[in-house]
């Protein structure tokens, strides 16, 4: 058939019209569910030239309040930048932790934006006219929210930018996402005062506190330091009584600190005491404590002492902070140490006066931070049993008249920063997640926050840490809200203050109470708080055989990492992470944990123990007992991406065939399990590779990410790594 010019118009112009309602589709909006919140796609789904959030553009979300008033309204304004781009479009919703809807959306512009509704939910999005087609650099919407009649728990925003090349395609385009929280006002009922009822009204007091249940009686006790004889007091739920005398302490005086930990591999915690003479160990014999000093030779005066497995053979050592020296004396498994500090590169730090151990770069072996009359220095584990200054590389330098420090994930992203008392304020330095810190005490509405003392716990129950600082005028608490730290001192009813501070479950209630120590006297205050909590205790095991039913000489996983993953629960990715405690500093907390509950019950308990081994256990359950592995499983991970495809080669002891899944979580912790496994050579490595191309484009260039190797029968070994394209 012959087809004539005209005809061939004509064939023309009825493709192009076909196409154009494809190209210019969502120019009148998106369909609803394109936000990028849990559960949802994002304008990705259809724009798929260029990699989510590139780091050249960005969305914001600005006019959210760090806390809501129930029934209140706000303006909230949602804008896309890139300055090469020319044509913009968005979609945000409002949710609530269990991802239902959260308020309600009004709107300012009629002509630029839209509400859709679907499952309930709301979608504020742009019209046509809202893409401002041919304005460069950047758009702006907004709207009005208004927040729920009554508290509805955090409320998540969520929105998904679109900065467009206007070529009247879905191609050349880049997409964003961001979200931001906000938490509810909300009446908190105070802390009830039980210093006369726990049996603690006219004790004398003291300089500093450690917790451990020593008994074993499943009640936490504790041992308070003081100039004159030092106090140990047995609890019997939540009342106590003060038994040093009559097991043996007797001798203990001029003490500033004591730390709880197992040194002699009997599973009871025994007691180092730091004193004005020298270092003290008083073993646990079980009918009491018996003098064994002579085995840590240090016999001048001492600040403070942690205790922590660092060469992860099972056995607990010592990081003493000596007044001339700091010294790191090495257990042997019973009882008896050696000072290796030199042959560990950590001679001549002078003059220490706390320290406070943790794995910090997530690698598997310990780290710690040391404070000193010139100020704190950062030391890191790089090889086993090698430490290597990082003060300045880190970025920890400039700290000076410090009284206290403390590490915590402060920001619920799963990296431990730190947090240290000056004498010109509380300073925040937040982990940048590659071994690097930032100092955000004013990003995070810390400035002006006093205290000599810092103690880090989620006391309110809501899966987020609160920090309490105090000194002998007073104390502040300041609760996170997802976004920053607000004040809620004046709630807590609490109008003690202090040398000292530790958060323990005295009561056997499941939630953390407060002990405040002073030069005058202890008082105790109730945790009047009614969330649904997660009891975890970790233990190292005692005979190394890996089984948990042989538990006798279980000790406590003193320096164990332990997180709740709360991706089911908190549409934010926020984690609950906790370091068992070894002391080194004024106060030592119990090394039995109490965690928000989680609602899925998909969630799970991570541990990860010295060495980096580790195990998952469900979440399910109100308490959960973790033991180590028998052996790590797997001892490296090396990971390489190009074109699109995700290579992992995973090296172990042999018996990888059992490795369950590797998990990649980027900064917004999402989550992406490979298909594919292939064993390699012997035995002893596992190639994983994933062909997904748009998983690719997930994992941000050059920045760090965490693998995490599951085996469901050794446990986990996680690294962190840089992936490059």
């Amino acid at each position: 058939m012959k087809i004539t010019a005209q005809r061939l118009k004509l064939l023309f112009l009825m493709a192009f019209g076909l196409m154009v309602p494809i190209a210019f589709a969502n120019s009148a909006g998106p369909s609803p569910g394109y936000t990028g919140a849990p559960g949802e796609n994002s304008c990705r789904e259809c724009h798929t030239t260029a990699a989510l959030n590139d780091g050249i553009g960005s969305v914001t979300i600005a006019g959210v309040p760090e806390q809501y008033d129930a029934g209140a309204t706000y303006t909230i304004t949602v804008r896309v930048n890139r300055q090469d781009r020319s044509r913009w479009g968005f979609q945000l919703t409002a949710l609530t932790s269990s991802l239902d809807p959260a308020g309600t959306f009004a709107l300012v512009n009629t002509q630029q934006t839209q509400i859709k509704t679907e499952g309930g939910r709301q979608y504020v999005e742009h019209r046509t006219p809202g893409t401002f087609a041919g304005t460069s650099g950047g758009a702006t919407w907004t709207v009005q929210w208004t927040a729920p009649d009554t508290s509805a728990g955090i409320v998540a925003f969520y929105a998904a930018g679109n900065a467009a090349n206007n070529n009247n395609a879905n191609t050349g385009d880049n997409v964003y996402t961001a979200f931001v929280e906000s938490a509810p006002i909300e009446t908190t009922e105070p802390f009830l005062d039980v210093t006369a009822t726990s049996g603690l009204a006219g004790q004398p007091g003291g300089t500093g506190v450690a917790w451990a249940d020593f008994d074993r009686d499943g009640d936490d006790d504790f041992f308070v330091t003081r100039d004159g004889r030092d106090l140990l007091f047995r609890n019997a739920s939540g009342v106590f009584s003060e038994i040093g005398e009559s097991v043996g302490l007797l001798a203990t005086d001029n003490s500033r600190s004591a730390s709880w930990g197992d040194a002699d591999g009997d599973g009871r915690p025994d007691l180092f005491v730091a004193t004005t003479t020298g270092a003290r160990l008083y073993l646990n014999t079980g009918a009491g404590f018996a003098d064994a000093s002579t085995s840590l030779g240090i016999t001048s005066g001492v600040s403070a002492g942690a205790w922590v497995d660092i060469d992860a053979d099972g056995a607990l050592d010592l990081v003493v902070c000596a007044d001339s020296e700091l010294a790191v004396l090495i257990n042997d498994g019973t009882g008896e140490f050696s000072d290796e500090t030199a042959a560990m590169g950590l001679g001549g730090v002078a003059a220490p006066s706390a320290v406070a151990c943790a794995d910090f770069d997530d690698d598997g072996l310990v780290d710690f931070v040391v404070t000193t009359a010139a100020g704190a220095r950062l030391f890191r584990q790089g090889a086993p049993s090698s430490f290597a200054d990082v003060t300045s590389s880190a970025g920890v330098s400039g700290l000076t008249d410090i009284r206290d420090i403390a590490w915590a994930d402060g920001d619920g992203d799963g990296s431990l920063d730190l947090f240290v008392a000056t004498g010109a304020g509380v300073r925040l330095l937040r982990s940048d997640g590659d071994g690097t810190f930032t100092d955000m005490t004013a990003s995070f509405g810390l400035a002006g926050i006093d205290g000599d003392a810092v103690a880090l716990e989620d006391a309110s129950g809501d899966g987020r840490i609160d920090l309490l600082a105090l000194d002998s005028a007073g104390l502040t608490l300041s609760r996170f809200n997802s976004a920053v730290f607000v004040d809620a001192t004046t709630g807590i009813g609490i109008d003690a203050g202090g040398s000292t501070a530790a958060w323990a479950d005295a009561d056997g209630d499941d939630r953390v109470d407060l002990l405040i120590v002073s030069a005058s006297g202890l008082s105790m205050w109730r945790n009047p708080g009614t969330a649904a909590t997660l009891t975890v205790q970790t233990f190292t095991d005692g005979d190394r055989d890996a089984s948990d039913a042989n538990t006798s000489d279980d000790r406590d996983a003193i320096g164990a990492t332990v997180m709740v993953d709360e991706d089911a629960f908190f549409p934010s990715g926020t984690k609950q992470v906790r370091v068992i405690s070894g002391g080194g500093g004024k106060a030592q907390s119990p090394s039995r944990i109490h965690l928000l509950r989680p609602t899925s019950a998909a969630a799970a308990v991570r541990v990860r123990f010295a060495g980096g081994k580790g195990r998952e256990v469900s979440a399910a359950a109100t308490s959960v007992d973790v033991r180590d592995p028998k052996a790590p499983a797997i001892t490296s991970i090396s990971a390489k991406l190009k074109n699109g495809v995700n290579k992992l080669l995973v090296n172990g002891s042999g018996f990888l065939v059992d490795v369950e899944r590797i998990e990649i979580e980027d900064e917004r912790m999402d989550v992406v399990k490979y298909p594919k496994k292939k064993h390699v050579g012997d035995g002893t490595t596992t190639r994983l590779t994933g062909e997904d191309t748009s998983f690719g484009a997930l994992i941000p260039s050059g920045k760090p990410v965490r693998v995490v190797a599951i085996n469901p029968t050794t446990g986990i070994f996680s690294a962190p790594l840089i992936f490059v394209r």
